[in-house]
């Protein structure tokens, strides 16, 4: 099964929060005008401050070369690695925003590598909610809802996964 082109934009907050997000474009190299304001907007609501430690752009393939394995497999071998060099084995992190399907595919495999203070939030890409509203709407409404409010404030690590989109874990 070979696996079609993304882009991943990784940011770590200074908060402690990993935002991985699915980009629109494969070759972008960084998020249009438009996802950054909505990405902003997503931080805001979770009243974050977006601002970056370190980020990075993960793209999938590595090298275009037909000749090698392009598998799912061989993506999550390809960021487990990548993963593993940037932020160590075990990482900690306050919560973590996944941000399309291959963001949730890719990091939802590696789940128990991160230890969590909060809620992991997995949702659309930004580009679908920008493209469909009513996506964004689902997503809000979920960050909003009494059961996220408590969920929130979870001392337990990783035991407040909240799960968003059709297609995806829950």
């Amino acid at each position: 099964d070979i696996a079609s082109p993304f882009a991943l934009k990784f940011e770590v907050l200074n908060d402690g929060t990993l935002l991985v997000a699915e980009l629109r474009d494969s070759l972008a190299p960084d998020y249009s005008a438009m996802e950054h304001r909505l990405k902003n907007d997503i931080l805001f609501f979770l009243g974050l401050e977006n601002v970056k430690a370190r980020d990075f752009l993960f793209y999938w393939p590595i090298v275009k070369n037909s000749k090698l394995n392009q598998s799912r497999q061989d993506v999550s071998q390809a960021l487990a690695g990548i993963i593993d060099a940037r932020f160590g084995v075990q990482s900690r992190f306050e919560r973590v925003i996944l941000l399309g399907s291959n963001a949730a595919e890719f990091m939802l495999e590696r789940h128990d590598k991160f230890e969590l203070r909060e809620k992991m939030i997995v949702s659309y890409r930004l580009a679908d909610m920008l493209d469909q509203p009513l996506l964004k709407k689902h997503l809000f409404s979920k960050i909003n809802s009494p059961i996220n409010n408590s969920l929130t404030n979870s001392d337990e690590a990783g035991s407040s996964m909240e799960i968003n989109g059709p297609g995806e874990l829950s």
